[in-house]
């Protein structure tokens, strides 16, 4: 079980987005008893055991372990998936939410390492969905996205775990009901080292552009990325966003010509890496095609 679980959780942080739901339809009404006798009484089949909860995943800033900084903005996400998604005979079951939309199904909570909860302002992005429910069938994942601004994120250094969880009246037609949550999340809050640590700049600069792209902002993005170039100029995490930032831009040439210069810093090192850089690969094909260059 505990391997069958560690499968649905990487497959759920992997996954993204939400497929157009299906019409759910209750199951047929069982035969009237004849009134000349009580109904029988339900027999449970023997190999009938409880309606799973769904599986969920959370993450902050797209990791399960995280060291941050006080005042940086979270992102969290999280994911749910039906743990029976995989089966040929997979049963429907909803997330249903309490307020505007399914997504108010889920809820965030933060707890110190000592299990103290602590108060944490998680805003849902995006308009809320516009039905209620959500039905989980074999091909419709759950996502959901939260952020916490900065101003809300001065927490004293320490270790915390956070969990997104979801739930479903017992009363409600889901396929399941009760409470499940999701793997803790690892958060270490740590104070600033002085001074900054290039590798400390790295990820101080890479988080902030991370937030800042996530509310929209995208000229604060780049001005993140461009600040940790100007030191780090052969720094390829910041290459890559640079020319993902290029893309949603529309400068395509631009976008092509910096992962260009990341895949040439990475061939000029000639690590020993256990996979190529496929993200890279991918995205200057796609885009040589898309401007026409062979």
């Amino acid at each position: 079980m505990a391997a069958r679980r560690s499968i649905f959780i990487a497959l759920l942080i992997a996954l993204g987005g939400c497929r157009a739901c299906r019409d759910w339809h209750s199951p047929a009404a069982p035969p009237t008893p004849r009134a000349s006798a009580p109904p029988p009484a339900p027999v449970a089949e023997a190999n009938e055991s409880p309606a799973p909860a769904p599986e969920i995943a959370a993450s902050v800033h797209g990791s399960a372990a995280v060291e941050l900084a006080p005042g940086w903005g979270w992102i969290i996400d999280a994911t749910a998936l039906n743990p029976d998604a995989f089966q040929a005979r997979a049963k429907t079951m909803q997330l249903i939410g309490s307020g505007a939309g399914w997504t108010s199904a889920f809820s965030v909570q933060l707890k110190r390492a000592d299990g103290t909860a602590v108060p944490l302002n998680a805003v849902l992005t995006g308009e809320p969905p516009s039905t209620a429910t959500l039905p989980l069938d074999r091909e419709t994942v759950a996502r959901a996205r939260w952020l916490v601004t900065p101003q809300d994120t001065q927490l004293p250094p320490g270790k915390y775990q956070l969990v997104v969880a979801a739930e479903a009246p017992a009363a409600a037609d889901a396929g399941w009901s009760g409470r499940t949550e999701s793997p803790p999340v690892r958060i270490t809050i740590v104070a600033p080292p002085s001074p900054a640590t290039p590798a400390w700049e790295e990820r101080e600069r890479l988080i902030k552009a991370h937030y800042a792209e996530a509310t929209g902002d995208g000229v604060g993005a780049r001005a993140e990325i461009d600040a940790l170039l100007a030191s780090q100029p052969e720094n390829v995490s910041a290459l890559t966003v640079k020319g993902n930032l290029q893309e949603a831009a529309n400068d395509k040439a631009g976008a092509l010509k910096t992962y260009d210069q990341a895949l040439s810093i990475l061939e000029k090192r000639g690590l020993d890496a256990l996979e190529p850089p496929v993200y890279l690969l991918h995205r200057r094909r796609d885009l040589a095609l898309s401007l026409g260059n062979k």
